[in-house]
């Protein structure tokens, strides 16, 4: 991203981001939807913070994009998504 100052991929991985919040959710209304005995005590303690895990990951990948996308363009990057156009240095 930095080499390239390619903005795309930072909105790319901000859209992984949304794809995870989204299916941390469907995950989370798997569980709690199931019927008794679907899962043992043990896989919904393990399924729970897992699926966490992998949805805070995204979110920190998403700081780290827009923190260097800040570094690329100088300018705050609250949104990647609607694509913004790398002046050259």
């Amino acid at each position: 991203m930095i080499a390239n100052r390619d903005l795309a991929q930072a909105a790319e991985v901000e859209k992984g981001d949304e794809e995870l919040d989204e299916l941390m959710l469907q995950v989370s209304r798997e569980i709690s939807s199931a019927a008794p005995g679907t899962f043992t005590a043990g896989q919904v303690i393990d399924m729970t913070p897992l699926i966490r895990f992998y949805e805070r990951i995204g979110d920190h990948a998403v700081s780290l994009v827009r923190r260097v996308g800040f570094l690329v363009t100088g300018d705050a990057m609250d949104t990647l998504s609607e694509g913004v156009d790398v002046p050259e240095f």
